[in-house]
Protein backbone atom coordinates (compact mmCIF):
# COMPACT_ATOMS: atom_id res chain seq x y z
CA UNK A 1 0.00 0.00 0.00
CA UNK A 2 1.58 3.14 -1.38
CA UNK A 3 1.16 6.71 1.05
CA UNK A 4 -1.84 7.64 -0.85
CA UNK A 5 -3.92 4.37 -0.68
CA UNK A 6 -6.40 5.37 1.74
CA UNK A 7 -7.18 8.55 -0.28
CA UNK A 8 -10.48 7.46 -1.07
CA UNK A 9 -12.04 6.18 2.03
CA UNK A 10 -14.82 7.98 3.38
CA UNK A 11 -14.05 8.52 6.92
CA UNK A 12 -13.48 12.43 8.74
CA UNK A 13 -13.81 14.66 6.05
CA UNK A 14 -13.03 18.17 6.84
CA UNK A 15 -15.01 20.24 4.97
CA UNK A 16 -13.52 23.56 5.95
CA UNK A 17 -9.63 22.53 5.76
CA UNK A 18 -10.27 21.35 2.54
CA UNK A 19 -12.10 24.05 1.13
CA UNK A 20 -8.77 26.25 2.23
CA UNK A 21 -7.01 24.11 1.00
CA UNK A 22 -8.70 23.72 -2.54
CA UNK A 23 -9.09 27.72 -3.10
CA UNK A 24 -5.05 28.23 -1.82
CA UNK A 25 -4.40 25.31 -4.15
CA UNK A 26 -6.37 26.74 -6.82
CA UNK A 27 -4.18 30.13 -6.14
CA UNK A 28 -1.03 28.91 -6.29
CA UNK A 29 -0.67 26.59 -9.39
CA UNK A 30 -2.12 29.83 -11.08
CA UNK A 31 0.80 31.41 -9.78
CA UNK A 32 2.98 28.81 -11.13
CA UNK A 33 4.88 28.78 -14.68
CA UNK A 34 3.68 26.64 -17.37
CA UNK A 35 6.81 23.58 -16.73
CA UNK A 36 4.93 23.91 -12.46
CA UNK A 37 1.64 23.77 -13.71
CA UNK A 38 2.45 20.56 -16.03
CA UNK A 39 4.15 18.83 -13.09
CA UNK A 40 1.40 19.81 -10.82
CA UNK A 41 -1.17 17.98 -13.28
CA UNK A 42 1.13 15.30 -14.05
CA UNK A 43 1.93 14.20 -10.25
CA UNK A 44 -2.13 14.34 -9.86
CA UNK A 45 -2.84 12.18 -12.45
CA UNK A 46 -0.15 9.55 -11.26
CA UNK A 47 -1.89 9.61 -7.77
CA UNK A 48 -5.29 9.06 -9.38
CA UNK A 49 -3.52 6.31 -11.55
CA UNK A 50 -2.30 4.51 -8.15
CA UNK A 51 -5.61 4.22 -6.69
CA UNK A 52 -7.22 3.18 -10.43
CA UNK A 53 -9.12 6.43 -11.11
CA UNK A 54 -8.75 8.41 -14.43
CA UNK A 55 -8.03 11.87 -14.23
CA UNK A 56 -10.56 12.32 -17.09
CA UNK A 57 -13.49 14.35 -16.42
CA UNK A 58 -12.23 15.09 -12.62
CA UNK A 59 -13.80 18.49 -11.65
CA UNK A 60 -12.01 21.39 -10.18
CA UNK A 61 -12.73 21.69 -6.91
CA UNK A 62 -11.33 17.90 -6.72
CA UNK A 63 -8.17 18.67 -9.10
CA UNK A 64 -7.16 21.02 -6.24
CA UNK A 65 -7.97 19.31 -3.30
CA UNK A 66 -5.58 16.17 -4.81
CA UNK A 67 -3.22 18.87 -5.90
CA UNK A 68 -2.46 19.81 -1.96
CA UNK A 69 -0.34 16.26 -2.42
CA UNK A 70 1.48 17.41 -5.44
CA UNK A 71 2.61 20.39 -4.79
CA UNK A 72 3.89 19.06 -1.21
CA UNK A 73 5.58 16.22 -2.94
CA UNK A 74 7.29 18.85 -5.30
CA UNK A 75 8.06 21.34 -2.58
CA UNK A 76 5.71 24.33 -3.65
CA UNK A 77 4.45 26.15 -0.71
CA UNK A 78 1.08 27.65 -0.75
CA UNK A 79 0.91 31.20 -2.17
CA UNK A 80 -1.87 33.16 0.25
CA UNK A 81 -0.01 33.46 3.66
CA UNK A 82 -2.67 33.62 6.79
CA UNK A 83 -4.61 31.28 5.41
CA UNK A 84 -4.00 27.95 6.07
CA UNK A 85 -2.63 26.53 9.58
CA UNK A 86 0.92 27.43 9.80
CA UNK A 87 1.06 28.68 6.00
CA UNK A 88 1.24 24.77 5.52
CA UNK A 89 -0.22 22.24 3.16
CA UNK A 90 -3.36 20.40 5.52
CA UNK A 91 -3.25 17.06 4.54
CA UNK A 92 -7.02 15.41 4.51
CA UNK A 93 -7.40 11.74 4.09
CA UNK A 94 -9.67 12.54 1.44
CA UNK A 95 -10.24 15.94 0.02
CA UNK A 96 -12.80 14.95 -2.61
CA UNK A 97 -15.26 13.63 0.19
CA UNK A 98 -14.57 16.75 2.18
CA UNK A 99 -15.77 18.76 -0.73
CA UNK A 100 -18.56 17.40 -1.08
CA UNK A 101 -21.57 20.01 -0.18
CA UNK A 102 -19.01 22.30 0.97
CA UNK A 103 -20.77 25.27 -0.77
CA UNK A 104 -20.87 26.79 2.68
CA UNK A 105 -17.32 27.02 3.72
CA UNK A 106 -16.00 26.94 0.32
CA UNK A 107 -18.07 30.90 0.26
CA UNK A 108 -16.58 31.07 3.66
CA UNK A 109 -13.33 31.25 2.86
CA UNK A 110 -13.60 33.07 -0.12
CA UNK A 111 -14.64 36.05 1.92
CA UNK A 112 -11.67 35.21 4.27
CA UNK A 113 -9.00 35.53 1.23
CA UNK A 114 -10.59 38.69 -0.01
CA UNK A 115 -10.57 40.12 3.32
CA UNK A 116 -7.36 39.59 3.46
CA UNK A 117 -5.45 39.58 0.33
CA UNK A 118 -8.29 41.27 -1.74
CA UNK A 119 -7.95 38.22 -4.35
CA UNK A 120 -10.92 36.99 -5.96
CA UNK A 121 -10.96 33.00 -6.24
CA UNK A 122 -13.50 31.00 -7.79
CA UNK A 123 -13.55 27.14 -7.81
CA UNK A 124 -16.25 25.03 -9.84
CA UNK A 125 -17.02 22.15 -7.39
CA UNK A 126 -19.17 19.51 -7.25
Amino acid sequence: MGFFSNLFSLSGPDKLMASKNALVAKYTFLMQDEKHQMMIQMKVTEFLQEQGFSSKGLKEDAFFGLSVFAMGQLGIKPALPGILFKDEWQYIKNPIIALRDAEQEIKMVQREIMTRHGVEISLEHS
